[in-house]
């Protein structure tokens, strides 16, 4: 597996902070926090096996958030997930 560096780490964190300061915690649109902030993630080109090491969480979890948010918002693969979640102002 490649690890990701605490640079990278620290730099995702940042965003990710920057991202959920504006947000009061519940539901962003259709999506739960836990889904935006790993769509957030998918936008910077991270993988789930990527995010699973960043967040600390299983694989399995993170490709359940990703399923759960496409069907949210409808959409039919990860790449129309961002799309769609970056033209309704979810994540920017």
């Amino acid at each position: 597996m490649r690890d990701i560096d605490s640079d990278t780490v620290d730099a995702l964190n940042f965003i990710l902070d920057q991202h959920t300061g504006e947000r009061d915690g519940s539901h962003q649109g259709n999506l739960t926090q836990a889904q935006t902030e790993v769509v957030l993630y998918l936008s910077h080109g991270l993988t789930p096996k990527m995010l699973a090491e960043v967040l600390g969480k299983s694989q399995h979890t993170i490709e359940s958030q990703i399923r759960r948010a496409r069907q949210a918002v409808n959409a039919k693969n990860s790449a129309q997930l961002v799309a769609i979640a970056l033209r309704r102002g979810l994540i920017d």
